[in-house]
């Protein structure tokens, strides 16, 4: 019986292991660091939250999906996600995703509150 069930599990492992490319896998990450003035954080993190929120409202594309995190030093980095080095996001993408919603100025209000409020350029 051992016998059977390893004839049997050696082909799928096989054909499983070789199905996989190398690209499959691959995931290219952008990191961004901001650092906040401590008076701005509260504003930081609710104009973070409303670009959250539009996001969602707007159901955009996995692809613009981002993490935020804060260290205790009070820096904050934002990371998103690609496929390669050709579709890294910038601002002008996500003002592109937006400019056909009803979202549009909302986003670029909040853009303009996180540049006062922050080095993002």
């Amino acid at each position: 019986m051992k016998l059977l069930l390893i004839i049997l599990f050696i082909p799928a492992i096989t054909f499983s292991q070789t199905s996989i490319n190398e690209s499959d896998i691959e995931i290219y990450t952008q990191l961004t660091f901001l650092t906040v003035d401590s008076a701005d954080v509260l504003k930081f993190e609710d104009t973070m939250k409303s670009i959250s929120v539009l996001a969602k409202s707007n159901k955009l594309n996995e692809k613009y999906d981002w993490l935020t995190y804060t260290s205790d030093s009070g820096k904050y980095l934002i990371v998103n996600f690609s496929s390669g080095t050709g579709d890294i996001l910038q601002i002008k993408d996500y003002r592109l995703a937006f400019q056909n919603s009803e979202s549009k100025v909302e986003f670029d209000k909040a853009i303009e509150k996180l540049k006062q409020r922050t080095c993002l350029k």
